[in-house]
């Protein structure tokens, strides 16, 4: 075998075990999706020599940096927490093993980029197969009734919010390509997006339907201000998602989540957030408690409110943006925003509507969810970023739009 033929199968195994990082995010448990990374991290250090990882990283520094600037204030708040084991656990890795990676390689191209978004909603649409499977199963044999909220959840064996972000990307991405000319036959996208806003209302996830709107919105405006020439069906279909999402707000459903679940209303996110707060003016404010300390209190705040409900559940911050200050501090606060608005603004910048709407579902997620501290919003959000990132700033990513 010669020495291009080598590195052709080098090639094809490297972005094999990229996509499987992402295909594996949605399926049950985490160890799969775990070896995955391990296994790309492996292979990457023989992929090329360490002058080509080196010369590709000087390419993209500013994005290495601005991304990988989360590991290293959580690497710095190991030294001024208590709870040491804790703290390892709480480690942002991801935040230095996938740009290390991805920008240290050869061009990753938009096709590429593509390809993975695709096996991601694939994998999305199977995983969503296999729980309703399983609901439908257990409901055949009288063993309990699977089809609402937390419940399809179990057998999904994810959590709500989570997969409702992924149902949300995939979404998007299917929708983006009904304008395409190339792509899957129209239908089959039109089916599959139906089929997974079905799956967002066994979900009940009212942010994801908030977002969805939201990301009408933009690209309908964007549609209209590039005087894009979209088909006749794609603008009926868009009217019909902006008339059917709010509806959606009053199927039983949600209804039901909005009646009976205390943490999903307004006013009583707004208490937890107040004793979020209260408890991180109590630490330091510039630095935070720590990797390990972030959430020391925090039950004993909830407690003096008598918000017995998350008290007994330890209930996070439920807003990725105070789970910054509680942990890291208004330095870590402001490390995630740079990292948001340096995102955005290359993602505007250089053109890339698909990649910009899809990013803008974490900012929208992170302001009720701590995204970041669980294994599915770390992997998903830090993976997405710098695969965006690495795709816009290649020099052939104008030319492939």
């Amino acid at each position: 075998m010669n020495k291009l033929n080598v590195k052709e199968t080098k090639v094809k195994i490297f972005y094999w075990l990229l996509s499987l990082v992402l295909v594996t995010l949605p399926f049950p448990k985490y160890n799969l999706n775990s070896q995955c990374i391990i296994a790309l991290a492996v292979f990457w250090l023989f992929f090329n020599s360490f002058t080509e990882k080196k010369n590709n990283l000087k390419k993209n520094m500013g994005s290495f940096f601005t991304i990988s600037s989360l590991f290293i204030i959580s690497l710095l708040g190991l030294t001024y927490s208590s709870d040491f084991d804790t703290a390892i656990g709480n480690l942002k890795i991801p935040f230095l093993i996938f740009p290390l990676i991805i920008f240290s390689i050869d061009e990753l191209t938009k096709k590429t980029t593509q390809k993975l978004l695709d096996l991601f909603s694939i994998a999305t649409i199977l995983a969503a197969l296999l729980g309703l499977g399983k609901a439908f199963w257990l409901s055949y044999n009288d063993l309990g009734d699977y089809f609402y909220y937390l419940d399809f959840s179990k057998v999904l064996d994810k959590h709500t919010t989570y997969f409702s972000l992924f149902v949300c990307i995939s979404i998007i991405n299917i929708a983006f390509g009904l304008s395409l000319k190339s792509g899957y036959f129209i239908w089959c996208r039109v089916i599959a997006i139906a089929f997974l806003l079905f799956v967002l209302y066994l979900l009940s996830s009212k942010i994801s339907l908030i977002y969805l709107i939201i990301a009408t919105i933009l690209s309908t405006i964007r549609a209209f201000l590039k005087k894009d020439s979209e088909s006749f069906k794609i603008k009926v279909l868009r009217l019909l998602v902006l008339v059917i999402l709010p509806i959606m707000f009053l199927t039983p459903n949600l209804k039901a989540r909005i009646s009976k679940e205390k943490a999903s209303n307004i006013s009583e996110r707004v208490q937890l957030w107040g004793a979020v707060l209260d408890n991180y003016l109590e630490k330091n404010i510039i630095f935070g408690a720590g990797t390990g300390d972030g959430h020391q209190g925090l039950v004993e705040r909830y407690k003096e409110i008598h918000y017995e409900v998350a008290a007994k559940d330890e209930y996070n911050a439920h807003n990725q943006y105070l789970e910054q200050l509680l942990f890291y501090g208004v330095i870590g606060l402001i490390l995630l925003i740079v990292l948001l608005f340096h995102t955005l603004r290359i993602l505007y910048t250089k053109d890339q509507p698909l990649y910009l709407v899809i990013f803008i579902s974490f900012l929208i997620y992170m302001c009720s969810e701590s995204i970041l501290e669980r294994h599915s919003g770390l992997i998903a959000f830090s993976f997405l970023t710098t695969i965006f990132l690495s795709t816009s700033n290649q020099k052939n990513a104008d030319a492939e739009n």
